[in-house]
């Protein structure tokens, strides 16, 4: 009776955390919308990037997109395969070197140049814009130039190299109030 006993309970514990495993917030991601990102389950890029995506919590841990490797590359944001809103990316880093992380979007390729705008919501509060790249960094040199239109003080503008598995990361900020560097 004892080993049978052991057995049910053991079996009952396996089972509560193979359902536990998958769980995304309240509910499980299906094999239709297999990504988890925040509680929610997706099929398209916002949830399925691996900078994003939750594989644990996902419907398999193969459900999240491949990290990219690195290439060497150059990227003008005139040429086609440069940028991309998020809605439009298919998980092919061929296809857009970046992409804009959110929706909606405040963030767009104007006469070859990456323009990102600050805009005001309903509340006061202002809602920015994140652009994220396709592909892993592991060393190298980055060379960016931007200029913040913006001369209020609590603006930042920011360039961001981060390693989202490890944690680490190289900031370089900029204060509204002077945008002349």
């Amino acid at each position: 009776m004892k080993n049978i006993t052991f057995a049910t309970i053991a079996l009952a514990a396996l089972v509560q955390t193979a359902l536990a495993a998958g769980k995304c917030g309240t509910q499980t991601c299906s094999q239709s919308t297999p990504c988890c990102v925040g509680g929610y389950c997706n099929s398209n890029a916002q949830y399925c990037m691996p900078i994003l995506c939750e594989a644990a919590n996902s419907f398999s841990p193969s459900s999240c997109w491949n990290t990219a490797h690195c290439v060497k590359s150059n990227v003008a944001f005139g040429s086609p395969n440069a940028f991309a809103q998020i809605a439009d990316y298919d998980g092919n880093p061929a296809d857009a070197a970046f992409v804009s992380q959110f929706e909606p979007s405040n963030a767009k390729v104007v006469n070859g140049e990456l323009q990102m705008a600050l805009v005001k919501q309903n509340n006061g509060a202002g809602f920015g814009a994140t652009v994220i790249g396709t592909r892993a960094f592991q060393y190298g040199t980055v060379t960016a130039v931007m200029r913040s239109g913006c001369a209020s003080g609590g603006v930042v503008s920011s360039f961001i190299i981060r390693n989202e598995k490890v944690g680490d990361e190289i900031d370089f900020e900029f204060v509204g109030a002077d945008t002349a560097t």
